[in-house]
């Protein structure tokens, strides 16, 4: 006998609810991790939480996904390998130094957000340098 589409639905749902808790889960665990760092704290962005390191964010849970920031090169190859996008946050303009990835991608999650620090944590010191990371 065919599955209504009520109950279909209902599946849908439960899968997308089971998803986004483990993907909650995910960033607690990689909140923990990173706050044992030096000079990471969490912060607020998009009404979530984030981590920021030397006062600038560097990684953040949105929609389910976790939002990083890292080298433009790093986003595209991220983007073109599977269960990531470039992030939007509602203006219709992905950002070009911001990826949103998948749980589906969970285990490497811990290793993107280290790399996502040491990013952001260096921009600054580059930029104090007067040296633009837009260059080269």
């Amino acid at each position: 006998m065919p599955r209504s589409e009520k109950a279909l639905q209902r599946d849908r749902d439960r899968g997308v609810k089971r998803t986004t808790m483990k993907a909650d889960k995910l960033f607690d665990e990689l909140g923990r991790t990173l706050l044992g760092s030096p000079n990471v704290a969490t912060t607020k962005m998009f009404g979530g939480t984030a981590l920021e390191v030397k006062n600038k964010v560097f990684a953040c849970f949105y929609k389910g996904k976790l939002v990083l920031k890292l080298p433009r090169e790093r986003v595209d190859d991220l983007v073109a390998s599977g269960g990531a996008v470039h992030f939007d946050s509602g203006t219709g303009r992905p950002a070009k130094e911001w990826v949103a990835i998948d749980p589906s991608r969970g285990k490497e999650w811990l290793g993107l957000a280290r790399d996502a620090q040491t990013f952001v944590a260096s921009s600054g010191e580059l930029c104090e340098r007067g040296v633009s990371r837009r260059q080269g």
